[in-house]
């Protein structure tokens, strides 16, 4: 069985295609088989393994998690 990781990156705001690349490339480096894909609705984040929330002040991202009806997901 093969195992394929999905990385998240919340994609609200910040710096979301770095960390896109960053985690490509760490991937590839490490020789890891997964993925970077983009999280914007409840329904992407359920098919994620890991997620990564790009900077920010943080009180910006709870209201923006807030807004979208993601912040208890």
């Amino acid at each position: 069985m093969v195992t394929i990781i999905k990385i998240g990156v919340l994609s609200f705001q910040g710096a979301v295609s770095e960390h896109f690349d960053a985690m490509k490339n760490t991937l590839n480096q490490r020789q890891i088989n997964g993925s970077v894909i983009g999280i914007r609705t409840k329904t992407d984040l359920k098919n994620c393994d890991a997620l990564i929330l790009p900077g920010g002040e943080s009180t910006t991202i709870s209201k923006i998690l807030a807004k979208s009806g993601m912040y208890d997901a």
